[in-house]
């Protein structure tokens, strides 16, 4: 058994789930589990939040919804990226909750629909001001009512997407919400209303308490990093990445460590090889920046890390095979957040950026 390995803690993610239905006054939860489930492990990360009484389930490819449905997840499952036409007749099949924006798409589900004999549920995006996909507001009620008067489809949500709800100042998310507030009332003052209104991402979920409509969208905040530095909830880190040392040798002043020799060492020094590196998801760029957890203390890498193996500068407290951790859940350890900063990125990348390392889950 490899000693890299990654541990998923299932009851920090109950008490995730059980914070943000509490927070959202217990109103529907779509818990986005696409790149498998944020590099937790989609199945049983899935299987999980079924049992604690998730009521929807957010993918971004038919082949995640695919994985969900062979393994026996049975809530609704809702297709966040748009279709393309070769998809239309495996989502009809399947009875996936696709997210529509264009007259196109209704027409294709339509078709596909009465070729299979079968009704489907449809959510309606509107783009409020992401300018990623949507329709615009002023189209929204049109294709509110071709889907409404439709004979195969059902106008089970309309939904948005907000930009900046992570932020502070909510001056952009709320010109945002009054748009989407808009194309509600218009469908309402044409007696249309589907059965969800779903505008709140983890971001909103903390600031915008007016953006908590019947059904909320929650991603990274379920695995314990809140977008938001507004820190009114107590979410708890859910993965840790761990490994062992493999080597432990003391090397003289002057010695280069890794390729490129992009490291000296100053002093006399310990240096400890792990077994992972940047094609286990560890990023290479934390060379000569990151620090990794033993014992209590905190080390520095050195070098440049490897596809598989990486360096740390340690002390004699550290002994051979003692256990290392890359990603931590305590506060005083690196987590994904840290990292993050260190590289110029996001939580979110870090997380999914971890591959070729099993996972294993402590319930």
């Amino acid at each position: 058994m490899r000693s890299t390995k990654v541990i998923i803690h299932l009851e920090n993610l109950k008490n995730n789930f059980i914070a943000i239905k509490k927070q959202c006054n217990n109103v529907a939860v779509c818990a986005a589990v696409k790149a498998d489930a944020y590099g937790h492990g989609a199945i049983e990360v899935s299987k999980s939040l079924e049992d604690f009484g998730c009521d929807f389930f957010g993918v971004a490819t038919i082949y995640e919804a695919l994985e969900l449905i062979e393994n026996g997840i049975k809530r609704p499952i809702i297709l966040f990226s748009l279709p393309t036409p070769t998809e239309i007749k495996d989502i009809v099949r399947l009875g996936l909750e696709p997210i529509i924006s264009t007259k196109e798409h209704i027409v294709l589900f339509e078709k596909q629909c009465e070729n299979q004999k079968k009704n489907l549920n449809i959510h309606l995006k509107v783009d409020t001001g992401m300018g990623r996909i949507g329709c615009p507001p002023e189209d929204a009620l049109d294709l509110g009512k071709r889907i409404f008067n439709s004979k195969y489809l059902k106008f089970k949500g309309l939904c948005t997407h907000f930009s900046t709800s992570e932020l502070k100042n909510q001056d952009y998310t709320n010109i945002q919400l009054d748009r989407f507030k808009g194309v509600i009332n218009q469908l309402k003052g044409s007696n249309i209303s589907p059965k969800y209104f779903h505008a709140a991402n983890s971001g909103a979920i903390i600031n915008n308490s007016e953006s908590i409509f019947n059904l909320v969208r929650s991603g990274i905040n379920l695995y314990g990093y809140p977008p938001t530095d507004r820190l009114t909830l107590n979410f708890e880190p859910v993965l840790e990445f761990k490994t062992q040392i493999v080597e432990l040798k003391k090397v003289k002043k002057g010695t280069s460590i890794s390729y490129g020799r992009t490291y000296i060492t100053e002093e006399e020094s310990i240096i400890a090889t792990l077994p992972v590196g940047y094609a286990d998801g560890y990023f290479r760029a934390l060379s000569n920046v990151g620090t990794v957890y033993i014992n209590g203390n905190l080390y520095p890498i050195v070098g440049n890390i490897c596809m598989d193996q990486m360096m740390v500068k340690v002390d004699d407290k550290v002994k051979l095979y003692d256990e290392v951790t890359l990603i931590g859940k305590e506060k005083d350890q690196p987590n994904a957040e840290s990292l993050a900063e260190e590289v110029g990125t996001i939580s979110y990348e870090i997380l999914t950026n971890i591959h070729r390392v099993k996972r294993f889950y402590n319930k």
